[in-house]
């Protein structure tokens, strides 16, 4: 039988502030508003997106004691400091909170560092992939993140060129709703044959895709941020990204942003740099001019800044 060796209250001393930095989930919920009311403990949340809220007319936006509630509503009923990861998730939350009647909590906006390393020198091809030979996008196949537009755009090419054009690789963990999706590329010998999927991708191989591809594509119609934007920029790999929520903000403008639903400009620009090699050696000297890296280092001086400030009002 193992024995307890420390609780919480031989952790935090009284009124100690908790950092959580990761994206939350709902079983954690009750034990830490129990844990802020025994031991008075002070949660800092760092938010990503408002993409989940409740419905207004729900019984749980009255009830104080609720703890299945979506991240965003646990974050304004007890946090007491959010960090948020871009100007424009900020403002979605602010928002809700005017919208619900709810007091903001202290807020501040942080730089989320995007820095994931050179590529090994020896590190093995990724799945057979040739440098410079297929186009990558990164994240989840959901719903959200729009493949749909891009499976439809590489098999509409593949038609006209009779097959010949680079591949497109999708890096990401395959979504509950994202699975018909793949299921109908996998059906259809046409689409299999230039569109990859690759899920649970390490770290290694992420970095060699995204040093090896000749461009990125990110659709997204909604994110708090959009990190495989920027981790593109940083390696000095161009980007056709959405324009949407706060994908721009995210690229600091050195990204070439369109609008995810405008189908026939997202075909005309992914094909602009297939065929042109100026344009796309264009697009990545934009990114040399336009793009700041910000480190992990930023980030939690960052953190370390607006926790400060927040313990001293």
């Amino acid at each position: 039988m193992l024995e307890q060796v420390a609780g919480p209250a031989d952790i935090f001393s009284p009124g100690a502030w908790l950092l959580l930095p990761g994206e939350l989930q709902r079983h954690d919920f009750a034990h830490l508003i129990a844990l802020r009311r025994r031991l008075g403990l002070r949660l800092v949340a760092v938010f990503y997106d408002l993409l989940g809220t409740l419905p207004p007319d729900d019984p749980r936006v009255k009830d104080p004691e609720a703890a299945d509630i979506p991240s965003s509503e646990f974050i304004l009923r007890h946090a007491a400091l959010v960090l948020s990861i871009s100007a424009f998730s900020a403002a979605a939350l602010t928002a809700h909170a005017r919208a619900r009647g709810t007091a903001m909590p202290p807020l501040s906006v942080i730089r989320l560092g995007h820095r994931i390393g050179p590529a090994a020198a020896d590190a093995p091809a990724v799945d057979g992939l040739v440098p410079g030979g297929y186009v990558l996008t990164v994240g989840d196949v959901t719903a959200r993140k729009n493949h749909r537009l891009l499976v439809d755009l590489w098999a509409t090419l593949a038609g006209e060129r009779g097959g010949r054009v680079l591949p497109l690789v999708i890096a990401g963990r395959i979504g509950h709703d994202g699975a018909p999706l793949v299921a109908a590329v996998k059906a259809d010998p046409a689409a299999a044959a230039v569109i990859r999927f690759l899920s649970n991708v390490d770290d290694a191989a992420l970095r060699w895709l995204y040093a090896n591809c000749r461009f990125t594509v990110f659709p997204s119609v909604s994110e708090g941020f959009g990190l495989p934007v920027v981790e593109s920029l940083a390696v000095g790999k161009a980007c056709i990204a959405s324009n949407a929520t706060a994908i721009p903000e995210a690229s600091q403008g050195a990204a070439l942003h369109l609008d995810p639903n405008d189908a026939a400009g997202w075909t005309a620009a992914v094909t602009r740099l297939l065929d042109d090699d100026p344009a796309l050696a264009r697009a990545e000297a934009a990114i040399a001019e336009k793009f700041h890296l910000v480190a992990w280092d930023d980030t939690a001086a960052d953190v370390l800044d607006a926790a400060d400030a927040a313990r001293a009002a």
